[in-house]
């Protein structure tokens, strides 16, 4: 999950009605804003993008259209967070990377999987925590295996990738040292 920095909406943009904010320039602050990521599993949203409430309306109508309970999401991670992660952590208001650490690993049965950890914080990251292993882990139906797969081959080579430069780097150090 990453953080957010979510610029005022300007004050002549109204949301009020669905499109408001699935099209037009509700929508293009909120992909600028996400750098046209998944706010939940930082995957680019190149197909499908989804306008997300953080917190499920419920019926709440100025919830529904609050600004700041618009977010990025891929359809993958919407359709996973839908209505059952309630109290997430707000990515506009706090860095989950302070509270929540996600490294490689292997399940029971020697399958890679990624490891979604809480390092600090609430039961807010708790959900989020939750909301994370489902998003990365679960694995229950075709498509989500599929999904799930997409997302842990990019986390393994994002994850090697950083380790290879930080070995790199640490070469590069030795070397000019001698």
């Amino acid at each position: 999950m990453i953080r957010i920095e979510k610029r005022p909406l300007p004050s002549d943009v109204i949301t009020f009605k669905e499109d408001d904010y699935r099209s037009g320039i509700v929508f293009e602050m909120l992909t600028e804003d996400c750098h046209n990521k998944c706010y939940i599993c930082e995957d680019f949203v190149h197909t499908a993008p989804n306008v997300e409430h953080r917190v499920p309306p419920e019926g709440n109508i100025s919830l529904k259209y609050d600004w700041y309970n618009l977010l990025l999401a891929c359809s993958h991670c919407n359709n996973i967070k839908s209505d059952k992660y309630k109290g997430i952590i707000d990515p506009t208001k706090t860095d989950p990377e302070l509270y929540i650490q996600l490294t490689l690993g292997e399940d029971e049965e020697l399958r890679e999987k990624v490891i979604v950890q809480k390092t600090d914080g609430d039961d807010d990251v708790e959900i989020t925590v939750d909301l994370l292993n489902a998003v990365y882990n679960g694995e229950r139906t075709a498509m989500r295996r599929y999904a799930c797969q997409h997302l842990k081959t990019k986390f393994f080579t994002n994850y090697c990738g950083s380790a290879l430069k930080q070995m790199s780097i640490k070469n590069i150090l030795m070397k000019n040292a001698s």
